[in-house]
């Protein structure tokens, strides 16, 4: 359940209270002891509501551990990381101490193997598929684990430490793939030449799916240049770029910024009192503009942080229903200079960086040519 509001908060309170009546019909006791609150967000700013069971308030904290995996309150799993990686080099310090015990067993490398999967290599990939690092900084914990392992083996084998190969990228979520690929043929591939044999064969469907992919992103890039307000130049050589430009552009089809529109009263000090006035307001203009439109579902909220009173009213983010709509709004926006209320408020639709950059240097070179004596000139 999502929490945005003090009311949202008493919802969950009275689910709450209504699951721990169903549990004492049951004669199911709830362990207080063990639970607690944890709000899963990366807002600064949460909403800190005494929840209670049995008029026990819970507490809160920022990490919980369910089924052996912390969860923590930004899903950054960093606190489990250091968790799993500390038991692991314990697990790891007991076999090594007994390898230089002179034991003759703790010497055979492969009873050592069977020791690092059962004791180390378990508990750095029990519930990988949920915790599985993104950031570079958590898997190079993860691969010092087994880099030790291995460096040992290679003292127990040849007995010297071999030098760190820097330019060796094999990391275990790579390993990791190739063993499902194995899986994946039923273990029937033993040496290199049987995995070189499998990819050939799959070598033409790759590269047709590749193919694709790639007239897909350049339909993509072509229908952004030709189509309206979005005649930016983009570099097609380079995909990562222009896969995070599509993105961005995605995720602003359904938006409009409103400037202009007067900040509440400073005697609304109440967060949501102040999003429904900008609701109420938004909704009116957009009435004005487009009176069939329907906006019980938009979503309002300011663009920075307020300054106070007597400065520049912060823009205005407004989510819409969909696409068509923002091009309605914004075709039908000089409607507004016929209203007295509404002649200082403008509005245009959520551009990316790039587009900004490149609608200014349009203006300015429409600036330059107009300078010069041209006429009839316009951006579309």
């Amino acid at each position: 359940m999502e929490i945005n509001s003090f009311q949202d908060s008493e919802i969950l309170q009275e689910c709450l209270k209504t699951l721990n009546i169903w549990c004492d019909k049951n004669r199911l006791q709830l362990n207080l002891a063990k639970c607690c609150v944890v709000s899963f967000t990366k807002k600064q700013n949460i909403i800190n509501y005494p929840y209670e069971i049995s008029n026990s308030v819970l507490n809160r904290v920022i990490t919980v551990k369910d089924l052996g995996i912390t969860f923590d309150a930004e899903f950054s799993f960093n606190f489990h990381v250091r968790e799993i990686v500390d038991k692991a080099l314990k697990s790891y310090g007991f076999i090594y101490k007994n390898g230089n015990s002179g034991k003759r067993e703790f010497t055979n490398i492969k009873i050592l193997r069977i020791l690092y999967f059962a004791f180390v290599r378990s508990r750095l990939e029990y519930g990988a598929l949920i915790w599985n690092p993104i950031y570079n900084t958590y898997v190079v914990q993860l691969e010092n684990v087994q880099r030790r392992f291995l460096k040992y083996l290679a003292f127990l084998s040849d007995g010297v430490y071999p030098i760190q190969e820097n330019d060796v990228k094999w990391t275990r979520s790579k390993s990791k793939a190739v063993k499902v690929v194995c899986t994946a043929c039923n273990n029937n591939i033993t040496q290199f030449k049987d995995l070189n044999a499998l990819i050939n064969a799959h070598h033409t469907q790759f590269t047709e799916a590749i193919k694709n992919l790639k007239q897909e992103l350049e339909a993509q890039i072509n229908e952004l240049k030709n189509g309206p307000n979005y005649n930016v130049k983009l570099d097609s050589t380079n995909f990562e770029k222009v896969l995070q430009e599509v993105s961005e552009r995605e995720k602003r089809k359904r938006n409009i910024i409103v400037y202009g529109v007067s900040e509440p009263p400073k005697e609304v000090t109440n967060k949501d009192q102040r999003i429904i006035q900008d609701k109420d307001f938004i909704s009116t203009l957009l009435h004005t503009i487009k009176p069939n439109l329907q906006t019980d579902k938009i979503q309002v909220h300011r663009l920075g942080r307020y300054s106070g009173e007597g400065v520049r009213p912060r823009a205005v983010k407004v989510v819409l229903n969909n696409e068509n709509e923002v091009k309605a709004v914004v075709f039908n926006a000089k409607e507004l200079k016929n209203h007295a209320n509404y002649r200082n408020i403008s509005l245009s639709m959520d551009k990316t960086p790039r587009q900004i950059a490149y609608y200014k240097q349009l203006q300015q070179e429409l600036n330059d040519r107009t300078s010069k004596g041209e006429s009839n000139l316009k951006i579309k």
